[in-house]
């Protein structure tokens, strides 16, 4: 038995799920409102668990295991491609290079418990 409906937000289209997958992405989602907002997680661009291209309609990014992209809080901040960094909303100059190193370096530690955003606005282009 599948159950159909809209069950990721920003996801075209009717989705289908095993009820017990339903069960499993609710928990997920009430875990994921209690959890702390500013965790920061490095994605290649190639990895399936990146799903940038199909939940933001404006910014996109050739899956190359190259490319890479930084999510604050599950939202996508800033990228990596063809080497060079695109920033989706504004950092102050410290969080820019702590942008730059994570986006780069395999293993990166930041020092500061989180980023400092100059706008909540995000940059096009």
């Amino acid at each position: 038995m599948l159950r159909g409906g809209r069950f990721i937000a920003g996801l075209g289209g009717e989705q289908f799920s095993l009820p017990e997958t339903v069960d499993a992405i609710r928990k997920f989602k009430k875990a994921r409102e209690s959890a702390p907002k500013n965790k920061l997680y490095c994605l290649s661009a190639a990895d399936p668990l990146n799903l940038m291209n199909l939940t933001s309609g404006s910014q996109k990014l050739p899956r190359l295991q190259k490319n890479r992209v930084l999510y604050q809080g599950g939202i996508p901040i800033a990228v990596l491609d063809s080497g060079r960094v695109k920033h989706l909303r504004e950092f102050d100059s410290i969080s820019q290079w702590d942008i730059l190193q994570m986006l780069t370096k395999k293993n990166f530690k930041s020092h500061r418990p989180k980023l400092s955003p100059v706008s909540a606005g995000i940059i096009n282009g």
